[in-house]
């Protein structure tokens, strides 16, 4: 798991696409459809990258990885099919 803060470079995006793991997730500001294993997470702030994912993104204690368009994490964290 990981996401796009600090700007990460796009190649690095296609290197993790490409590792050899069956569960495997990164967080984007943006959509890349070209990559499976991108999400887009739309609750930040800054318009070039995704924030730190853990960080409370809300008053209700949500997280920001649970903003994640079109990412079931909670089947993911139990290794199921998405």
């Amino acid at each position: 798991m990981m996401t796009d803060r600090w700007c990460l470079p796009y190649q690095y995006l296609k290197r993790f696409d490409n590792l050899k793991y069956k569960n495997k997730v990164c967080f984007t500001h943006k959509k890349y459809d070209e990559f499976k294993s991108c999400r887009v997470v739309k609750k930040w702030s800054d318009p070039h990258c995704v924030g730190t994912i853990t960080d409370v993104a809300n008053i209700f204690g949500k997280r920001l990885y649970q903003y994640a368009k079109n990412f079931n994490y909670i089947k993911w964290l139990n290794g199921e099919s998405e």
